[in-house]
């Protein structure tokens, strides 16, 4: 979409503190573009992973673009150990994708 993403930056901690959070922040700019960048990432949890997840799902519903930017390979690593595929329509900056 043509449209400016507002980008929220995830905080290198996203474990069971950080989801409400990060829920908020996401729901806050419900209805916009989205670039969530993952750069800082050290460790994600099942239940931040279960916000970004639904969260794409809720955007793509809206017809909103919602992508993570430069997933650190901790971000990438934990989409993985927890069985998750992160979708490669809505990702940037990882080879491959």
């Amino acid at each position: 979409m043509s449209a400016v993403a507002t980008t929220i930056q995830l905080p290198e901690q996203l474990d069971f503190p950080a989801a409400s959070a990060l829920r908020a922040e996401l729901l806050a700019v419900r209805g916009t573009a989205v670039e969530v960048n993952g750069s800082a990432v050290n460790r994600l949890g099942a239940l931040c992973l279960q916000v970004l997840l639904s969260a794409a799902g809720t955007w793509r519903a809206d017809g909103q673009d919602f992508r993570i930017v430069d997933p650190s390979g901790a971000l990438q690593d934990g989409f993985q150990l927890l069985g998750a595929t992160m979708p490669s329509d809505q990702l940037e900056g990882v080879s491959g994708a």
